[in-house]
This record gives C-alpha cells, sequence and structure tokens, in this order.
C-alpha cells in the first residue's frame, strides 16, 4: 500500500511539468455577442447554462479587466501629481 502511495503522489508531483509548455499564446481578442457566429453564440449559451464563461467571454473579460486596471493607474498618476 505503502508503494502505491509514493508512486501516486510522485506521479501528482511530476504532472505539473508534464502539463505546461513552452512558446507564445494568441494574442486575445474579444468578440462582440453581435460579431459572433451562430456556433460561437450557442457554445456561450450552452456554458452560461451551467454557469460557467466560454473562451470568449473569458477573453473579454479579461481585456475589460486590463483596461480598467490601466484607468486606476492612470488615475493614481494624477492623483499623486
Amino acid at each position: 500500500m505503502k508503494i502505491v502511495l509514493k508512486i501516486l503522489i510522485l506521479t501528482y508531483m511530476l504532472m505539473g511539468n508534464i502539463l505546461a509548455h513552452e512558446g507564445e499564446h494568441k494574442p486575445l481578442v474579444c468578440i462582440s455577442d453581435f460579431e459572433r457566429t451562430a456556433a460561437q453564440r450557442q457554445t456561450a449559451k450552452s456554458m452560461k447554462f451551467m454557469h460557467r464563461l466560454s473562451k470568449l467571454d473569458q477573453d473579454c473579460l479579461i481585456l475589460k479587466v486590463e483596461e480598467l486596471e490601466r484607468d486606476i493607474k492612470i488615475l493614481e498618476d494624477k492623483l499623486n501629481q
């Protein structure tokens, strides 16, 4: 039993290296609901049914957060002047 447990722990520890990859990622693109294809809209609708976000929705929210963080930084700089 101890051997099986050791193998499972070792496998779990090594999985992090297996799943990591190097390389470039595609830039995030936000596609509005009106510009999405029917398949993209259906995917988003089915994901919302399961209380999840589609990849396109995630990308849009990430870009929105980054934009808001830039705005906050600009406003903080103005306050500190």
